[in-house]
């Protein structure tokens, strides 16, 4: 989670590779600045020709360190993987937060889905509780399900999509980062639409699973028709 958004995370700060980074500066500066006067006074005040390590602590304020240097340290030490193709997804969009963590799970697989209940030695009912007759996974859960194939064809029609729905959730995925690529009007409103239509998806798995209520697939279409709007800026949602 404390990967930058480019690559998956959340852009989090882990608070311990940062300290690491600003020491590392801090350090820098004293050895390689000794002609500014600040560091003069940092030599004749505390190191006075003692090594750093064997310095003694100080309550006093720290200096303050250029930021700038710090942060390349800083993403050097979390050692970024490459860059992911749906990191346009999950940020710079219209969308509750609430909805664009649960796509995130989506996305890095990590919705507690009964598969994944099962690997881990949980036990539950494996059938999936839309169909009760397959296996719960993201694949089926998303993509695979007539259930879920509906409310994405009733979507993508609402807002005049022409890409065809696809049982492959590669393919699905495929589609869905295309068409949100850009920063064209259609784009964001592709965003929050998709943002909103995975978490209900979701929502109404845990509804039929935990509290046994039911609703149809219309009325779910409305409810992300109506968040969509008022969510959306008026541009957007003049589209709509």
């Amino acid at each position: 989670m404390c990967s930058p958004k480019c690559v998956g995370g959340m852009n989090l700060i882990n608070l311990q590779l940062w300290n690491k980074a600003s020491l590392a500066k801090r350090c820098w500066d004293l050895e390689h600045k000794q002609d500014k006067m600040q560091i003069k006074w940092v030599h004749n005040y505390y190191i006075k020709g003692q090594l750093i390590q064997n310095l003694a602590l100080t309550t006093q304020q720290p200096l303050k360190v250029g930021q700038s240097i710090i942060q390349q340290i800083y993403l050097h030490l979390l050692e970024v993987i490459k860059r992911l193709p749906w990191k346009g997804m999950t940020y710079k969009n219209e969308a509750r937060p609430k909805a664009i963590f649960s796509l995130w799970l989506y996305l890095q697989e990590r919705l507690l889905t009964k598969d994944r209940l099962l690997k881990w030695g949980v036990s539950v009912e494996p059938r999936y509780v839309f169909c009760n007759a397959c296996l719960e996974t993201r694949t089926h859960l998303f993509v695979q399900c007539s259930f879920a194939s509906s409310l994405w064809t009733r979507i993508y029609f609402w807002i005049k999509r022409t890409t065809l729905i696809t049982t492959d959730l590669e393919n699905h995925l495929a589609g869905a980062m295309r068409d949100a690529k850009g920063k064209t009007l259609k784009a964001q409103l592709f965003k929050v639409v998709y943002i909103k239509t995975i978490p209900a998806i979701w929502m109404e798995r845990n509804q039929r699973q935990f509290e046994k209520k039911n609703r149809v697939m219309e009325m779910i279409a409305k409810d992300i028709a109506f968040t969509c709007n008022a969510r959306a800026q008026p541009m957007i949602s003049n589209l709509l």
